[in-house]
């Protein structure tokens, strides 16, 4: 073997395990448990923003990486709940868009989890959510298993999907919104 050769191959392996090491996980955040009352998610909560956290295999970090999976995850959650609204009555919650009804469902609060009767309330799939507040601001989300279930039913990326399920070792999808009042509020 040359000299030439033996650089090559310690050229390819540095390259490598540098976009290895270059590939962040989005660090997953955990779980949180800690009890909400209805009472702190009554009245109406604008959709403010979206975030995608995807933790994957380090085997497959460099191939993912390439097809851009997780922005295409971020992507299919974010277009779901753009613009849109939620306004929570008693047992009772209405999605908004542009200042108009488009769906409504009966829910119920169990500690730190709101389960829906409707569970495409918000246009994708979700019979549940897990709810926390981070600086006054609503957060409903979605663990891995749920974010899994939601794309799964979702379909558009369902050429994806055995991918997707081998490769993502955690997952968290997050609703972020703000307090917000609208004069329709007022007649629901």
């Amino acid at each position: 073997m040359g000299k030439k050769y033996i650089l090559k191959i310690v050229i390819v392996l540095l390259c490598g395990l540098m976009s290895l090491t270059s590939c962040d996980d989005d660090n997953v955040p955990s779980l949180v448990t800690t009890t909400v009352s209805v009472e702190q998610i009554l009245g109406g909560w604008k959709i403010s923003d979206t975030k995608a956290y995807v933790d994957i295999n380090w085997k497959y970090q460099v191939q993912v990486s390439s097809l851009g999976l997780k922005g295409k995850m971020d992507d299919a959650f974010a277009d779901k709940a753009k613009d849109g609204s939620i306004f929570f009555k008693d047992k009772m919650a209405y999605f908004l868009r542009d200042g108009f009804v488009r769906d409504s469902s009966s829910y119920h609060l169990e500690d730190y989890i709101i389960y829906y009767d409707n569970a495409d309330l918000i246009g994708f799939f979700a019979p549940y959510m897990y709810v926390k507040f981070e600086d006054s601001r609503l957060v409903l989300y979605l663990r891995r298993k749920e974010t899994m279930n939601l794309l799964e039913e979702d379909g558009s990326l369902s050429g994806w999907m055995g991918t997707i399920r081998d490769v993502v070792d955690d997952a968290q999808c997050e609703i972020r919104m703000d307090k917000e009042y609208l004069p329709i509020y007022d007649e629901l």
